[in-house]
């Protein structure tokens, strides 16, 4: 199979994007007329399809490479079956040629790649690893800038009893406070799953540092990132939500600092470095030293832009980085958090937090997310989740999907918004018991409880200037949400 066969084949089973081809063509020109030039192009198309699964390089040792490649091919065959038994073909016959393509691995040290591999070039061969040049700058860069921001700091404590009389009768776990007794002195790596109280930990942290800068006449300024401006804003949103319900019983000597964690926004990787083209805030022009970095969500950063942060950010700051190594993987290359969390060196300025305060530890979801972190390739007759499949078909089969109304048979905007929520709740929601209190207009000092017995009854008859009733409708869209990593397939939000 020639090379521009092979690459198409790639491109039937989707699983090398179409960009990466303007670049094969960049590599086909520098090669000019090699023999074996079709087995490299080959070779770097395999390349170039495992960076579109996030890998930073490409083993060029045969058995590794061979074990990578043929379990990439095989998920992607279950993946397509579900649509069409057709891909087996196309998959099987990728897997015959690739095979003589890992007997040419040796052909890349051997052969003289020096206009498209070595130094300054586009490729750079590490051991028995090859690089593009850009991912391969980009690790040894944030494993440089790790070592500055976390290693070289002393490991002190600080005596987190101190907040003791602050607290109330809240208190935070053990965990949690190794948070604070640990932040204060040291950065962090932070790692928990759903509830494990990452924010709420890093606003007691917070609130410490603030006060210890307070006793030096010193003040910081607050950075919170994500990469992701729903991120962004849900750290905000967590922040502000933990101030109310943990921390308004505190009792802090000085009131500014509650106003500083209210004021805090949060923002974009890129915006907060101030991205046009090329980011602002960079290694030449980095932030303040009196700074605090906030970084969320980190599972989702990539290599590229983790390099770019770090560049900004300059020795002496504090930088707190909060993910959960379970959840999202970054969308480009690098698994950076994850690693991160492997490295021994670091394990003095990593704290694990492990118990959850959103869910029962005994209930059924709990347990289900547990396994499926722990070993999810046995679930099947796990008994964790049972229902009767005939329930959801008629959600599922496309045939009675809701549709948006509008007024032009004369239907006023009161009688369209409640028959929108009738067919929803009709289709979507089960009985349930909802409890809420209304403000009555005439007497502010007395409540008055109302209560709605099935959420069906919730959305029937609608008024859209009925507050109370839309507030408790939107309450519970948001009380639980199924989130998919694709559209298709039998695991994808269509099927779901």
């Amino acid at each position: 199979m020639t090379y521009k066969k092979y690459i198409e084949a790639l491109k039937e089973v989707r699983i090398i994007s179409p960009i990466w081809e303007l670049e094969l063509d960049f590599v086909s020109n520098e090669l000019g007329d090699l023999a074996n030039k079709d087995e490299i192009l080959s070779l770097f198309a395999i390349y170039f399809s495992l960076i579109c699964d996030g890998n930073l390089y490409m083993s060029l040792e045969e058995a590794k490479l061979k074990e990578k490649w043929e379990k990439k091919l095989d998920e992607t065959l279950v993946r397509l079956q579900e649509k069409d038994d057709s891909y087996v073909t196309v998959i099987e016959s990728i897997k015959k040629e690739s095979l003589g393509l890992y007997k040419s691995l040796a052909s890349i040290n051997e052969t003289n790649l020096n206009k498209i591999v070595g130094k300054d070039k586009l490729f750079i061969i590490e051991g028995k690893k090859l690089f593009l040049r850009k991912y391969y700058n980009s690790r040894n860069n944030i494993v440089d800038k790790i070592k500055k921001l976390y290693v070289n700091f002393d490991k002190k404590t600080f005596d987190v009893s101190v907040y003791d009389k602050y607290m109330g009768s809240f208190k935070l776990k053990e965990r949690q406070a190794d948070i604070v007794r640990k932040g204060v002195y040291n950065n962090l790596l932070v790692t928990g799953g759903p509830g494990t109280g990452k924010t709420t930990s890093v606003i007691y942290l917070l609130i410490a540092l603030l006060e210890e800068a307070q006793k030096n006449n010193e003040k910081y300024n607050i950075y919170i990132t994500a990469t992701s401006g729903k991120a962004a804003s849900r750290m905000k949103e967590s922040i502000k939500s933990s101030l109310e319900r943990n921390l308004g019983q505190l009792k802090i000597d000085n009131p500014n600092i509650y106003k500083i964690l209210e004021s805090l926004e949060g923002v974009t990787i890129h915006r907060l470095l101030g991205y046009n083209g090329e980011f602002r805030y960079n290694k030449h022009n980095q932030f303040s030293k009196n700074s605090i970095f906030v970084i969320d969500e980190a599972s989702m950063i990539d290599a590229t832009i983790f390099s770019a942060l770090l560049d900004a950010i300059p020795e002496g700051a504090r930088v707190f980085i909060l993910g959960d190594k379970d959840q999202l993987p970054s969308v480009e290359c690098g698994a950076v958090f994850a690693d991160l969390l492997k490295c021994a060196t670091l394990s003095d300025f990593i704290v694990r937090l492990n118990e959850t305060n959103r869910f029962d530890e005994n209930s059924k979801v709990y347990k289900l997310s547990q396994e499926i972190n722990e070993d999810g390739t046995s679930l099947d007759n796990r008994d964790f989740i049972k229902y009767d499949s005939d329930d959801f078909n008629s959600v599922l089969d496309g045939n009675d999907d809701i549709r948006y109304y509008d007024d032009e048979h004369g239907k006023n905007d009161k009688e369209i918004i409640s028959k929108i929520l009738t067919d929803w709740a009709k289709k979507y929601l089960k009985d349930v018991v909802i409890s809420s209190k209304k403000e009555d207009s005439k007497q502010s000092d007395e409540k008055e409880e109302i209560k709605y017995t099935g959420l069906v009854n919730i959305c029937s008859d609608v008024d859209y200037n009925d507050d109370v009733r839309l507030k408790l409708i939107f309450d519970q869209v948001e009380y639980s949400k199924i989130l998919c990593a694709e559209n298709d397939s039998e695991r994808g939000v269509k099927k779901i």
